[in-house]
Order: structure tokens, then C-alpha cells, then sequence
């Protein structure tokens, strides 16, 4: 950091946090020609309660207090020889209120004091005022790029400092830190409150500079993916009912900043998002929890931020000082993900129905960039119309089975061949007998695009449902929302896009069985429980003839599926238990 005659500006949300973190830096200023000024945003006045007993007075208030905060803050700026120094008396805690306000002034200090080296607060700490007070700076030094900007962090966890890659480190030792240390007594408010914390910070100030930001991982919020319309957010966090929960979103659109924030209860499905505390938005924020993990995702419109670059985002809860987490970055083009169609392989299951699987496959590869259809032992023409297709389009995959081995079996092979030879990004499996429409495929393509890795085409349950249909579905999806914790609304639709990561995982689990039917609803419980990203699209509801095609048994194979959802169950937690890692094993006769 080159601190020779510049203009450096250190903002202290409070007074204590210039000597905390930047005593350094002024003390090798000041002899190196440099001109300081320190903006203390507000006086530190909440936690008057606190020293009550400190200075046994119950008489102390919110403004006495305020008034011996800033005392002692001009006598350290005396001991320091600063004399450029405001209060700005922002209400402490109050940052986040007054964003714009801040946003406004700070601008003009900026510029007035011809601002060299702006010394912040870091998005990473977790005191609100700190971490708050850093995203408007951070919107500053996007505009103001001549500016070198470096961020401190005084309130974290130890796990969290051990991770983040500071770039500028001073070590304080000798007359310095002597004196670091007689100049926080001049704070006796604080150290007769928190001493420890202060000696903590005696020996060593870090920084990291504007554009050297990093992303953690060790933290439990974390950007997943950003799509073309939602944002997914994996949080590795449940709260519980009387300590809530919150997501808050803070972003700036056309020089106004806008505050999101959110409820998050895991128990539901989808979430109201609010702006600026109280206006409610139209959009609602997806839910989806993870068993077995402490969390779940979140997928956010992005339609909410519309015009915005970035956004900043953190968790927090009834804690009237201190988030979960300091603030997360995301720069909205910069992190975007799968900005592209997909090409899509589709597998198509048959069994002796050679009119329709012909008119299945002919619209869908209008729609797609190959098919794959898998016969599973048909005994009616099945077999020779597929291969007059196949003679006629290249797009078209042909795979005959020698006998009727069910239709998961069919599915597995269908998915290991396409995985093996044919170039792709979303795998799509439907039905051959025209109640899936082809002309749905956008909607997977779409869902893909905005982060999916399994996709269901979700029908509703009206009253051209077949009974025989209906009653199966309706206890299997009640099974399903009790072993997921989650509301399942069609758990046997065979209409499913897979990302190619999700269909790998899925080939190489030892815990799915190729069968007949139970085998889509093994697919789908591993696809939840292995923390997949899993995206609904509607699909009308279409029984040709009341399902007269379908070979389900609405009795026995109901009973198969619930049968195999438990064992399944126990299945996966115990490779999890045990680390397995074992390949499907699939019945080649």
C-alpha cells in the first residue's frame, strides 16, 4: 500500500474502528506526508445498556452515551494528530436504513476531499453496521475506479479469517504497538465492556484491496448458479421457530439502492419477497430443502433486480447486531451460467405400441438434437417401425431388447447409451404413447437454463384423471412429501430432463435398481437427496382412451413403488453411511 503524500480517507462505523484497523496506516502516513481524514458514520451509541453497570450510572442514556463515544474518539484523533475527523451521527444499526443517505454524502466527501485511498469496512464482516456500510462503498468503487479502495474486518469467526487471502498485512510490534495499546484506553466505554476483543486486535492489521475480493466457501451461504431468470442460493443453515431465518438483498439500480429480504421457513414451498421492509413483491422466492442437510435453496427471480449489475447478499436473525454471515457477492453477468440453448437427447421407452411410439418420435425430433428409443421386447410391429424411422433420420437411436425387462430397465439402458455416445447437455425421458407432448420440450430447455438438474413435468390432478391413475399417484406423492419433508405434487411423472452432471451421478449410483416402474421413483428420491437443484414445469394432463395404453397395475404396482420407496430409502442412507460408490447394476439379457 503506498501511503506517500495521498489523501486517505478511513470510515469507521463507529468510534474505536479507525484505531482498530488502521492505526498503521495513519501512524506511517502522517510521517510519510500523507493527509488523513476520519468519518465516524455513526457514534456508537446502542449498546449503552451494556456499560450501565461499567459506569455505575442507571441514569446513563442513549444520547449521554453518544456524547462519550465521541469524547473519547477526539481524544484518540488528538493523540494520532488528526484533525480532519466528522460525526455523522447516523442512528447506530441504523446503517442499512439510511443506505442512500450515506450513499449520497459520501460521494461528495469523496470528491471534496480528493480522495487518494478510501480505508473501509469489508462486506465480510458480520456486524451489520460494518458489513452494510461496505456494499455502499462497494458501489462507490465500481463508479470511482481512480480510487484504491482496501477493506478490514474486525468482527468474524476464526474459521472465516482463517480463509480469507488478506493481501496487505501489517505486524505491530516495539513503540508501535505500546502505543496502539495506551490508545485504546482513551476507549474506556469499550474496554471496560469488551477488553479481550480489543487485545485481540493489538498486534496485526489486514487488508484486502477493491478487485481482490475473494468468494468463500466456508461460510453457510453460497451462490450455486445464476440463471437466465432465477438466482439459486444453497444455505447451509435451518434456524428454528423462535429465531428465524431472514435473507437480505441489497442491490443499486440507476443510483438508488433497494433492500430485499425474505422469511425462510423450509417447511414451505415458496416464500414472499419484500423491498424495503414492508412493500411486498409480486414474485415469490422457490423453495427447496435438503433432507439430511441443514438448509436447502432458495431460487430467486432475477426478474426482482431488474437493471441491477450486482447483488449483495447475506443471512441473518433476530440478532439486533450481528448476521449470520457478512454480505455475498454476485455479479449478475459475470457469474451467469448456462447462457445458451441446450442440446437434448430424448429417451423414449416402448412397449407394444407401434402407432403411437412412430408419431411420439417423429414430433420429437422436431424438437430436440437426438432420441433415443429403447424397445423393450415388443411383440407387435414396434421393432420394424422403428428401424424404417431410424433408416430415415440420423438424429434417431435404436435399441432393441430381446425380451420385456420393464420400464425402468429400458430407461437405464436408454440414459447409459446416450451418456456413452451421444453428445449432450439436458437428457428428456417421456412416455411413447402421446400422453407426453413433445412440443413441452422449451419448458426443459428453459428450466436447464435457469439452473435445473432435474426437471418434472408436473400434471394437475382435475377430474380427467383416471381414478385407477389418480388413487396410485395420491399415495405414493403423500409418501414421498413424508420421506422428503417437502410437498411432492407428482413424484410418477414420467415426463424429466436431467442435466448431464445429475445423469452421471444417477448411472453410477449402487443405489438405484434397474426394474419396471419403481425404478423412476428410485431415480427420483436419489435425485432429491443427493442435493440436486429440481425445477417443476406444467404439463397438461393427457389419458388417451382412460390410459387403456399404460400397463400399469393401479394395486400391485402402487404397492411395489411404496414398497421400493422404503427400501430405497434405507439404501441410500446407508451408502451414505458406508461412502459407497458402486455402478447401477443393469440386467443385460
Amino acid at each position: 500500500m503506498e501511503l506517500t503524500n495521498k489523501n486517505i480517507l478511513i470510515l469507521a462505523p463507529h468510534p474505536d474502528d479507525e484505531l482498530i484497523s488502521s492505526f498503521y496506516i495513519i501512524e506511517n502516513a502522517k510521517r510519510l506526508g500523507s493527509t488523513i481524514k476520519v468519518i465516524f458514520i455513526t457514534s456508537g451509541e446502542s449498546n449503552y445498556l451494556g456499560n450501565i453497570r461499567a459506569y455505575k450510572s442507571l441514569k446513563l442514556n442513549k444520547k449521554e452515551y453518544a456524547s462519550i463515544r465521541e469524547n473519547e474518539a477526539r481524544l484518540v484523533m488528538k493523540e494520532l494528530g488528526v484533525n480532519d475527523f466528522e460525526f455523522w451521527r447516523i442512528p447506530d444499526l441504523g446503517i442499512s436504513k439510511y443506505k442512500q443517505k450515506i450513499y449520497v454524502k459520501l460521494i461528495d466527501t469523496i470528491k471534496n476531499f480528493k480522495t487518494d485511498i478510501l480505508i473501509s469496512p469489508s462486506i465480510f464482516d458480520c456486524h451489520k453496521d460494518h458489513n452494510n456500510l461496505a456494499v455502499i462503498v462497494s458501489y462507490l468503487s465500481d463508479q470511482l475506479k481512480h480510487i484504491k479502495t482496501y477493506y478490514y474486518i474486525i468482527h468474524h469467526s476464526n474459521s472465516l479469517l482463517d480463509n480469507i487471502p488478506f493481501n496487505i498485512k501489517f505486524k505491530l510490534s516495539g513503540e508501535l504497538k505500546e502505543k496502539k495499546k495506551r490508545l485504546f484506553n482513551y476507549y474506556k466505554s469499550q474496554m471496560l465492556y469488551n477488553r479481550d476483543f480489543f487485545l485481540a486486535h493489538l498486534d496485526k492489521e489486514c487488508f484486502i484491496s477493491h478487485g481482490n475480493v475473494p468468494e468463500l466457501s466456508e461460510i453457510p451461504l453460497e451462490i450455486d448458479f445464476v440463471g437466465k431468470d432465477f438466482l439459486w442460493i444453497k444455505v447451509k443453515y435451518r434456524g428454528f421457530f423462535l429465531n428465524p431465518l431472514k435473507l437480505e438483498i441489497s442491490t443499486i439500480i440507476d443510483s438508488d439502492i433497494y433492500d430485499f429480504n425474505a422469511t425462510i421457513k423450509w417447511h414451505k414451498k415458496a416464500l414472499p419477497l419484500y423491498i424495503n421492509r414492508s412493500q411486498k413483491l409480486c414474485s415469490y422466492i422457490k423453495i427447496q430443502r435438503l433432507l439430511g442437510e441443514n438448509g436447502g435453496y432458495l431460487a430467486i427471480p432475477i426478474s426482482c433486480f431488474k437493471g441491477a449489475n450486482r447483488l449483495f447478499i447475506k443471512l441473518s436473525n433476530i440478532n439486533p447486531v450481528f448476521d449470520l454471515t457478512g454480505y455475498v457477492n454476485v455479479k449478475m453477468m459475470k457469474h451467469i451460467h448456462r447462457n445458451r440453448s441446450p442440446k437434448v437427447c430424448v429417451v423414449i421407452p416402448c412397449f407394444n405400441i407401434a402407432e403411437l411410439c412412430s408419431k411420439t418420435v417423429n414430433k420429437t425430433l422436431e424438437y430436440v438434437d437426438d432420441v433415443v428409443v429403447v424397445n423393450d421386447g415388443s411383440t407387435d410391429s414396434t421393432k420394424e417401425s422403428l428401424n424404417n424411422l431410424a433408416i430415415q433420420n440420423d438424429k434417431l437411436h435404436t435399441l432393441h431388447l430381446h425380451k420385456n425387462m420393464g420400464k425402468g430397465n429400458a430407461l437405464i439402458k436408454g440414459m447409459l447409451y446416450a451418456f456413452q455416445n451421444i453428445d449432450f447437455d439436458l437428457l428428456i425421458t417421456m412416455d411413447g404413447d402421446m400422453q407426453h407432448r413433445p412440443e413441452d420440450i422449451p419448458l426443459f430447455k428453459e428450466a436447464w437454463q435457469n439452473g435445473a438438474d432435474m426437471i418434472l413435468g408436473v400434471r394437475s390432478w382435475d377430474n380427467n384423471v383416471p381414478l385407477r391413475s389418480k388413487i396410485g399417484n395420491f399415495f405414493i406423492n403423500k409418501l414421498c412429501s413424508f420421506l422428503l419433508k417437502s410437498k411432492i405434487t407428482d413424484s410418477q411423472t414420467g415426463f424429466r430432463g436431467f442435466s448431464k452432471p445429475l445423469l452421471k451421478k444417477i448411472i453410477e449410483s449402487d443405489c438405484i435398481k434397474a426394474g419396471r416402474y419403481e425404478t423412476e421413483l428410485d431415480i427420483f428420491l436419489y435425485s432429491y437427496l443427493s442435493g440436486a437443484r429440481v425445477c417443476e414445469v406444467n404439463i397438461p394432463t393427457i389419458y388417451i382412451d382412460g390410459n387403456a395404453s399404460s400397463h400399469f397395475n393401479p394395486i400391485l404396482d402402487s404397492l411395489r413403488i411404496i414398497k421400493e420407496a422404503l427400501a430405497f430409502y434405507m439404501r441410500f442412507y446407508k451408502a451414505q453411511r458406508d461412502g459407497l460408490e458402486n455402478k447401477v447394476i443393469i440386467d443385460n439379457s
